[in-house]
This record gives structure tokens, C-alpha cells and sequence, in this order.
């Protein structure tokens, strides 16, 4: 019966156990049966009856023991399989455990260990697993897997004292290598307190590892200052030993400028300036540093992560640690800066402007930044978020006003206005906080993150909208008639400012991330370009109040302080005019090349995809808004499509859809170049504007640099349009899609334009088109 041969495919475990012998040994009882003296059980191989019984089973049977899940099957299936099973040890792995960290060294090695881990630590902050650089090192293994609690136990001992000798490794690496883990400890602590993710930024899992987090700072400071008397006292070449010493220099300063206190403060950019400073003798004398073999391998992985594939070390070359290292140096040198700023319009732009670095910062360089800008309830280290708040609505909506005049709060009269508007304010503050501090915490995260998170603060703001409305209501009611908000709902109007903006970065923010194929340009640039419209209206009704309000205060001081809100959002309307302008007209070129069959045309039906369909999935984020509504979709196709509206003029219509279709074509470009020539004198113009004005203090060079790269592109624009509209002129009759056979439209990736938001397409003549010529 199948049953009874089933029931035969066991381990014989009932057998009697044999008294223990003093020495352990195998002796083949029968064919494919084994016994072991010491005590075990039999150990017989079933395979063959395994499958005589697996034959009489029917197609589709399955016998199943309930204590054996499928998490064992399939994980049974991974033993012995060197891709899946990371403790199953290969041939050229097996030397790892024979290699003994306590020979010993010479310099020279020393240095190749040190580089080693110098790469390998950048490329833990680099968002690489521990398993696969630092905890890869044998000599960091012996340090941690002692799970030491005192500065005497973090060694490569095994024993309880230190042996005597040896120097350079027992003094020399074992400072090094400690200063290294308790920096990583630093860094750790730091990052996953703050707001970061795992699966893009940063891997924080340490596998159940202590980084040496007992252990004092200054027991490790103390014993890299013996490490460098040491070396100046060691028999050996002066150019190994300033290599030494400049190791060990540079390892102190790290963990001074990551210590905990010491990174909140706006002294620590000194340590990482000094880093800097040291930089180009650590690369001078890599050369000297010799490989040492066995000193890293993959082997840890199966002590540490046994349920994960082993993975491959990360190669991070030197030069490429180095230069992530300058980076990071840089990053914490400058944004200490926004610790001397008082307006959030200087914190947004300082943020945005660093944030948006080509490479960008690292995580922890992010992660500092976000805790300095909002920590412990506090900004910037001593502000509360209430002052922050009060500030922005100074300058944009509300400057001079009574609604913010601090006195209100040191009124205790219940039916007194002053006492009301406080306490109306205070709910306002406490109701937008979280949306408006998630602003700047969104700043501070890499740029895919900050636009999924930008998508969900748009429906928050939405929402706050109506609120701030009614909160305009109460102001206007409690403070009437001498009150500002009587003439202008400015709450709304802030709310709805914030709304619009974090709308438009997301739109634009696709380009720079390259979401956006070749049909949807012109789509996604004309929906910039509609926003910037929505947002330059509300600057426009916010700018038109604040005049009124200027032209009717008396007293001079209230009137400075009006007169420098209309200035700065003068300047922020201005700014979006540029942007506009040349959001038209790369969606005027790229209509254009739709229309002369250049490249696809917009959100057409594809086998994977209706047109319509694939724009909701674009616009999906603005559903739940309802202010502004999003763009139907005929009329969103009639714009990128140059099909006439309803609402358009007659006399634009005329000329643009009511020719023949050379002239028509003709006529976009000369669209395209008016508004991309006025985007490259609006941007020229900016990038000319003093800090004050543009609110860039100790940012102004990046601000520059950002204005010089969209005249780049508008320049580009106007060349390239240019160029077409010299070949659709020399083209004969009226036949434009003749065209294809001179032009071939390519489109750039942002990394590779002038501008990542803006990309120009390139066009390449065809050997027909240089025949043709």
C-alpha cells in the first residue's frame, strides 16, 4: 500500500542508544546506512524508495505532513545552493576563517585597511546594507561580535588583557577602527531619529550589533591621541608615518563633528573644514597603503542575515569614497548657515536651493538639516513654531498687521478684541503647523520622496483652505470695522499661495525625474504653465491689497512694512511670470513637433493605454481638490493638440487654427520664440537681483547658478526653434509632413540638460535633410 511505504520514509529514530565511546566514529552498517557511535541516530538514505512511493502517487495527489509548512519546503530547497544559502561555505571563502587578526602588520597593510573601511563607511551612507561593507571586515568583527560594554574589551583579543607588541595593531588599527564604529554609532543615532526610508535612503538595520554605544567618546579621543604619540616615536618612514597620522586625524575630527551635541551646534562646521583641509594628503599617499587578502569576505552574512541571499561586497573605489566624502564635508560645512536666518522665506529657499544639488547631498547632510530646521518642538534651535508662522504671514499677507501685533497676547480682558484675536490666532497656529512644518521636512528628503510627499500636502493645504476662510470670517467679525482681513480673507489666500506652489513643483518635478514620455510634454508643460497663471493671479489680488493697505496707513513704520511684503511678492511674481513664460513655450515647440508628426501625438490611444486614461493617471494627485479644479480632459487635449476652444480669442484662433497648416506651424514657433525670448530676458533679469530682494542670503551663488542654467535652456530654445523655422520655410508647398524626412527630434534626459526641469529637444538633420540642403 502507498500509505505503508510512506510510512517507511523515516529516520529510524527509535534505535537504541549505544554507550559513549571516547572518540567518535562512522561505520557503515549497510548500504546507504549510517551509524554514529557517539549516540546519534540512524541515518539512512531514502532516495530511491523516496521515489518508488512518489510513482504510485496520481497526477495532482500530494502528500503533506502539517508540521512541514511551505516556508520549509521552499526554504529546504535553498540549502547547499550558493546563490541562495549564505552559510554554505564555497571553496575560495573557506580561507576567511582561517585568517588570524592578530599577525602582524606593516604599515603598509595597515594603511590598506584603513583605506578599506574609509571606502566601505561611505558606502554604508551611501544607502548600502552593513552586511556588505562594514561589517565585512574581519577586524571589525572581532571588535563587535565581543558585544563589549567597556573601552578594555573592544579589542582583537580573545582574552581579558591586551597582549604586549604589536603596536601598530593593537594601538594603531584598534583606534582607528574603534573611532570608526563609535562615529557610525553618531550617525545611526542621528539619521533614525529623524524622518528618512529605509528602502531609498539609508539601511539602519545592524543585525542585532552594538556600535559601542557605552563606551565614552573621550576613552577613544584619548587613546587616538596615544595612537598619534606613538607614531612619532615608531621606526618607521616618515612618509608612512604622516600617512598614520593623517588616518587618524581625519578619523578624530569625523567623530567630533557627528557626536551628538556637537552636531547641533553652528560651531561644528570647524571639524569639517579642517576635513577638507586634510583631504589631499589622505589622497597623496593611498598609494602606499598595501592590500591585505582575507581581510574581508562575505562570510559575517551567514552569522548575521542567514535568512537573506549573500550578496556581493559593494566596490566603492577610492577616489569615488573620496569624493563622496568632499561632498559630504561641504554639505556640513555650509548648512549651518540657515541656523542665522529669521524669515521662512530665506529657510525655504536656503532648503530648496541645497536640496536640489547635482549630486545630491547625503542622507545624514539631509537628516542634520531637518533636525535644525524642527527639533524638539523647536526651529531653528530656539524659535516656536508659532513665531515661524507669524513671520511668514508678516511677509507675504499680513505685514504691519493687528491681527499679529504681539501685545494681543498680553491682554487678559475676555470681551476685549485684542484678547479674541489672540486666542483665534492660536487656533490657527495649532491647526496648520503640521502642514506647514511638513513643508520644510519635505525639503529635506531626496527628490522622489519630497514629490510623493508634496502630492499629499496638496490635499492637506486644499483642506485647510476653507478652514483658513473661516477663520478669516471670525477675524473679520471680531475685529470689525478697523480690521484688515474685512477688506481680504489673507489666511485663505496664504493657504491657497502654498497649495499652488507645492502643485506647480509637482508638475515640474516630473521632468526632473524623468516620468514623463515623449507624447505628454507638451501636456505637462502647458500644465505648468496653467498653474503659474492660478498662482500669479492670487500674487496679483494679494499684491493689489497690500497697495491699498499701503496707500491708506498714516504711520511711516507700518508702511516700511507693507511696502517690503509688496516687494517681495513683486519679486515672487515676477519669478513665476519667467517660469510661465517658458513653460509656454517648450509646450508650443513640442506641439509643434506633435503637429508636423515629429514625435507621437498628445495622449493618443495606445495598445497598452487610452489616451484619456493615462492623463487621469497623470492628474490622479488633484483629484480630491477642489480648488482648482483639474483639466478636463478635451479641453486639456485641445490646448496641447492646437484645436480651438470656446473661450479662446477669435483673432488667435484665426491665426493659429484657421490656416492652412504650413502657416499654422509657422505660427507656433513664432509663439514659442516671443515667449521663450521673454523668459530668457525675465531670468536674465533675475539673475542680476541682489540677495535681499530675492531672499537668498548664503544661498545667492546657487540661486545664481539655477537663474544662469534656465537662461541656458531658453537660449537653446530659441536656437533650436530658429533652426525650424529656417527648414519648415525652405520645405516647398504646404505638405509639413515632409518634415520627418529632415528632422529627427530627440529627447534629452534631465541629467544631460541645461536645466533638469527644462528640457530642450534636440533635433538632428536626417541625410535626406543635408541632401535636400
Amino acid at each position: 500500500m502507498l500509505s505503508e511505504k510512506v510510512a517507511r520514509l523515516s529516520v529510524n529514530e527509535d534505535h537504541p542508544t549505544p554507550n559513549p565511546a571516547p572518540q567518535s566514529s562512522v561505520s557503515t552498517v549497510s548500504d546507504g546506512e549510517v551509524s554514529h557511535s557517539h549516540g546519534s541516530p540512524i541515518v539512512r538514505d531514502v532516495t530511491q524508495e523516496f521515489n518508488q512511493a512518489a510513482k504510485a502517487l496520481r497526477i495532482g495527489l500530494v502528500v503533506k505532513d502539517p508540521n512541514f509548512t511551505l516556508y520549509d519546503a521552499v526554504g529546504a530547497l535553498e540549502i547547499m545552493d550558493p546563490k541562495m544559502d549564505s552559510g554554505f561555505a564555497m571553496g575560495e571563502e573557506s580561507s576567511e576563517d582561517a585568517y588570524d587578526v592578530m599577525k602582524e602588520l606593516s604599515p603598509s597593510e595597515v594603511i590598506g585597511i584603513m583605506d578599506q573601511l574609509f571606502c566601505f563607511e561611505m558606502a554604508w551612507h551611501d544607502g548600502f546594507p552593513l552586511t556588505q561593507c562594514l561589517f565585512s571586515s574581519r577586524y571589525l568583527d572581532h571588535i563587535l561580535r565581543k558585544d563589549a560594554n567597556t573601552f578594555k574589551e573592544a579589542g582583537f583579543h580573545k582574552g581579558a588583557s591586551h597582549p604586549k607588541g604589536n603596536d601598530l595593531l593593537h594601538t594603531i588599527l584598534r583606534a582607528y577602527c574603534l573611532a570608526l564604529i563609535k562615529t557610525c554609532d553618531f550617525v545611526h543615532t542621528k539619521i533614525t531619529k529623524e524622518r528618512y526610508y529605509e528602502d531609498e535612503d539609508f539601511s539602519g538595520n545592524l543585525y542585532g550589533r552594538n556600535l559601542l554605544s557605552a563606551i565614552d567618546q573621550e576613552e577613544i579621543n584619548a587613546f587616538l591621541q596615544e595612537g598619534l604619540e606613538l607614531l612619532e616615536h615608531m621606526n618607521i618612514a616618515n612618509d608612512l608615518r604622516g600617512a598614520l597620522q593623517a588616518r587618524l586625524q581625519l578619523r578624530h575630527l569625523i567623530m567630533y563633528g557627528t557626536e551628538l551635541e556637537n552636531c547641533m551646534s553652528r560651531e561644528n562646521t570647524q571639524p569639517w573644514h579642517i576635513c577638507l583641509e586634510i583631504i589631499p594628503k589622505i589622497e597623496s599617499t593611498h598609494q602606499l597603503g598595501t592590500h591585505v587578502p582575507g581581510a574581508y569576505g562575505k562570510m559575517a552574512q551567514a552569522t548575521l542575515a542567514p535568512n537573506m541571499p549573500p550578496r556581493d561586497l559593494v566596490d566603492c573605489s577610492f577616489e569615488e569614497a573620496m569624493t563622496k566624502f568632499a561632498a559630504l564635508c561641504r554639505g556640513m560645512e555650509y548648512i549651518y548657515f540657515i541656523l542665522n536666518f529669521t524669515t521662512p522665506s530665506n529657510m525655504l529657499n536656503f532648503a530648496r536651493y541645497t536640496m536640489s544639488l547635482d549630486p545630491p547631498p547625503s542622507v545624514y547632510v539631509r537628516c542634520i538639516l531637518q533636525a535644525l530646521i524642527w527639533h524638539d518642538n523647536l526651529v531653528l534651535g530656539s524659535m516656536s513654531y508659532q513665531e515661524l508662522i507669524i513671520a511668514d504671514l508678516e511677509d507675504t499677507v499680513l505685514p504691519s498687521s493687528n491681527l499679529l501685533n504681539p501685545a494681543n497676547q498680553d491682554c487678559e480682558v475676555p470681551y476685549d478684541p485684542r484678547f479674541k484675536i489672540a486666542k483665534a490666532m492660536d487656533r490657527f497656529y495649532n491647526r496648520v503647523v503640521d502642514q506647514y512644518m511638513e513643508t520644510f521636512v519635505a525639503l529635506c528628503m531626496n527628490r522622489a520622496r519630497q514629490r510623493r510627499m508634496l502630492r499629499h500636502l496638496v490635499v492637506e493645504w486644499d483642506v485647510l483652505e476653507p478652514v483658513a476662510l473661516q477663520f478669516d470670517e471670525e477675524l473679520c467679525v471680531i475685529s470689525a470695522p478697523r480690521s484688515d482681513s474685512a477688506w481680504f480673507n489673507a489666511l485663505q489666500m496664504w493657504a491657497a499661495a502654498y497649495k499652488l506652489r507645492h502643485m506647480q513643483a509637482i508638475v515640474q518635478m516630473g521632468f526632473e525625474l524623468n516620468l514623463y514620455q515623449m507624447d505628454e510634454m507638451a501636456g505637462m508643460y502647458w500644465f505648468v504653465y496653467h498653474l503659474c497663471l492660478l498662482r500669479m493671479m492670487n500674487l496679483e489680488h494679494v499684491i493689489s491689497h497690500l497697495k491699498e493697505r499701503r496707500d491708506c496707513t498714516m504711520v511711516n513704520s507700518l508702511k516700511k512694512g507693507i511696502e517690503v511684503a509688496i516687494q517681495q511678492q513683486e519679486a515672487c511674481f515676477h519669478e513665476v511670470l519667467a517660469v510661465s513664460c517658458l513653460a509656454d513655450s517648450l509646450s508650443c515647440l513640442y506641439s509643434f513637433f506633435a503637429h508636423v508628426g515629429l514625435i507621437p501625438a498628445p495622449y493618443r490611444n495606445i495598445s497598452y493605454g487610452e489616451g484619456e486614461l493615462r492623463f487621469s493617471e497623470r492628474v490622479k494627485y488633484f483629484w480630491p481638490i477642489d480648488d482648482p479644479p483639474r483639466p478636463v480632459f478635451e479641453d486639456f487635449l485641445a490646448r496641447v493638440a492646437l484645436r480651438a476652444t470656446p473661450d479662446d480669442n477669435p483673432a488667435v484662433a484665426k491665426v493659429l487654427y484657421m490656416t492652412s497648416t504650413k502657416h499654422q506651424a509657422l505660427g507656433i514657433l513664432e509663439i514659442a520664440a516671443r515667449k521663450s525670448q521673454m523668459a530668457k530676458e525675465a531670468w536674465q533679469d533675475i539673475a542680476k537681483w541682489p540677495a535681499i530682494k530675492a531672499q537668498s542670503r548664503y544661498c545667492d551663488d546657487k540661486r545664481v547658478n539655477n537663474a544662469k542654467n534656465v537662461m541656458k535652456a531658453c537660449i537653446t530654445a530659441n536656437m533650436r526653434i530658429a533652426d525650424f523655422k529656417k527648414t519648415l520655410k525652405n520645405i516647398d508647398g504646404s505638405n509639413i509632413k515632409d518634415l520627418k524626412d529632415y528632422l529627427k527630434v530627440d529627447l534629452p534626459i534631465a541629467e544631460a540638460a541645461h536645466h533638469k526641469c527644462w528640457l530642450v529637444p534636440q533635433a538632428v538633420t536626417t541625410d535626406q535633410g543635408e541632401g535636400g540642403r
